[in-house]
């Protein structure tokens, strides 16, 4: 069918992203995502948010046998410096600013010099009947001169929108 106009495709527009939870400590406010994780073995994309809610990247989680994957990608010009990773098998809730230090998450990478991708393969906490997993990873990255932490969020939308104008 010929069609004359303006073909546009596009995510969807999402919701807010329900992973978010700010703490306060000293009036210090802590923000943070993770990613939950279906332990079904299927390869799952997320997105990595900086600054609370700017896409830069994009995190792969998959489980396989007693392990789970977990890789990272930035877009453009982001590269990180550091990388940490935590994974819990309860759904976190009322988390204490210690507990959301990445710099205790028992995974842990440096990149010198920076890089725009990563990966860890780790094996997977002991769980009671668990079929979910929440994973935490935390990007310390840089653009030029500008500097941001980031983190693994929602999973990524796998629709589209077409919006056709014209005849």
């Amino acid at each position: 069918i010929p069609i004359t106009g303006t073909i546009i495709l596009q995510p969807p527009e999402s919701e807010a992203v329900s992973q978010i939870t700010s703490k306060g400590s000293n009036n210090q406010n802590r923000w943070y995502h993770y990613m939950t994780y279906p332990l079904d073995g299927v390869e799952r994309i997320y997105e990595i948010l900086a600054g609370q809610n700017e896409k830069i990247g994009r995190a792969k989680v998959k489980s396989e046998n007693d392990r789970l994957m977990v890789s990272f990608t930035l877009f453009g010009s982001w590269l990180a410096d550091e990388s940490h990773l935590l994974v819990m098998t309860e759904e976190p809730t009322n988390l204490s600013n210690s507990d959301l230090a990445p710099g205790s998450f028992p995974h842990k990478q440096s990149y010198s010099p920076t890089v725009n991708h990563g990966t860890y393969d780790v094996v997977l906490p002991a769980t009671a009947n668990t079929a979910t997993v929440y994973v935490f990873l935390h990007l310390s990255i840089m653009n030029g001169t500008r500097s941001e932490t980031a983190w693994g969020a929602k999973e990524e939308e796998n629709e589209m929108c077409i919006e056709v104008s014209g005849g």
